[in-house]
């Protein structure tokens, strides 16, 4: 409860006298807000909805226009041009999915980690194969370094005794010598 709100509660009780009670730690850091401040946010958003509804209407307005302005035929030919461009980009869509789905296939086919599918190229099947190889030999490139990088280990020191090294620490191990 902060402190304005205790000082209305006891004026609106009779009781303005007293201290207000404690308030915690995020009191301070609360932000209360005034109704001039709810008032212009929801003036600058319905300001903002306003002017966006204004743009849909002009353009719809001007589409109107110009449709009036055509014949029937040129109206018809308008439409099959807009049904086309949606059926293009809907067969687009459609075969990059399968595009994708292919690209999990090969990488699973190949051993590869799932999560390399968001690194290839669906533009077309020869795009994909192509950044496909890539994407693998790259992988595969970082995969042998990080192995040679943890196979490296300490060289083997020279003029040693036959049975040292890690035989003798294995001896060693075991409680055999």
């Amino acid at each position: 409860m902060d402190r304005y709100m205790w000082l209305r509660l006891a004026r609106a009780e009779g009781d303005a006298g007293g201290e207000p009670p404690e308030v915690g730690e995020n009191a301070l850091t609360d932000r209360t807000f005034t109704q001039e401040d709810i008032d212009r946010a929801v003036r600058e958003t319905a300001d903002r909805e306003r002017k966006r509804a204004d743009a849909a209407v002009a353009k719809a307005r001007a589409e109107a226009q110009r449709l009036a302005g055509m014949t029937v035929a040129e109206r018809m030919e308008r439409e099959r041009e807009a049904r086309d461009a949606e059926l293009t980009r809907r067969e687009g869509e459609l075969a990059r999915r399968e595009l994708r789905a292919q690209a999990v296939q090969t990488l699973s086919e190949r051993g590869l980690p799932h999560d390399l599918v968001g690194a290839l190229s669906y533009a077309d099947a020869e795009a994909l194969e192509k950044s496909l190889g890539g994407v693998e030999t790259a992988f595969r490139k970082a995969v042998q370094k990080g192995v040679e990088s943890r196979m490296l280990g300490q060289a083997p020191k020279a003029g040693g005794e036959a049975g040292s090294g890690w035989v003798k620490q294995a001896r060693r191990a075991a409680g055999l010598s």
